[in-house]
């Protein structure tokens, strides 16, 4: 990566403390179907960050969309 580029991450995050909204159902229902089906698991923001941090990388910005999902924009550390 350049120092310009920017990496761009599209995910729904997982609440920090569930509560009982239709899509926050929809997201534990996921979780759980992904740690059957392969192993994974839905993140919360602050789990996106220290992975993020982990690849040598810094969030720039986080946006969230009309979706529910959030966009991480992080650069090179």
């Amino acid at each position: 990566m350049s120092e310009r580029s920017r990496l761009l991450v599209l995910e729904p995050h997982a609440p920090e403390h569930v509560g009982t909204s239709p899509y926050e159902a929809m997201l534990i229902a996921s979780d759980i179907n992904m740690l059957l089906m392969t192993g994974g698991c839905e993140r919360t923001e602050q789990e996106y960050r220290e992975l993020i941090e982990a690849a040598g990388f810094e969030v720039a910005n986080v946006v969230p969309t009309p979706a529910g999902m959030k966009v991480i924009e992080a650069r090179r550390a």
